[in-house]
């Protein structure tokens, strides 16, 4: 049975180590692919004691809050869903990937998907 939950984050464009920000609108990935990296520690970061593949946070205020972040952030690259797939099913309720890579966009800021 799959958890959903929505919750408000607190920051959405977190420092990376591969590319200069991270941005995940979502927390876990109904998906639960075998090869995920992030199945081998999302768990504890998270907090869930679900097995990965079983919880989403949605992180109902993402657009929001990256508008409000990206004017303040110093330029570059944005890493899209580095820890969860920026278009599982749930995306086609919440579209918040769709609304944060259009604040992406309104600010010129580059972004990927994929290492």
């Amino acid at each position: 049975m799959l958890k959903i939950e929505e919750v408000k984050a607190k920051s959405i464009l977190n420092k990376s180590k591969i590319f200069d920000y991270c941005l995940n609108p979502y927390t876990g990935c109904e998906f639960n692919c075998t090869y995920c990296y992030a199945r081998l520690f999302m768990r504890r970061y998270s907090g869930h004691v679900e097995p990965w593949g079983e919880f989403i946070d949605v992180k109902v205020n993402a657009p929001l809050l990256l508008k409000k972040q990206l004017e303040r952030a110093k330029r570059g690259t944005v890493w899209v869903s580095s820890v969860c797939d920026p278009y599982q099913p749930l995306e086609a309720k919440y579209k918040l990937t769709r609304q944060c890579l259009k604040e992406l966009a309104d600010k010129q800021t580059e972004f990927t998907s994929t290492k």
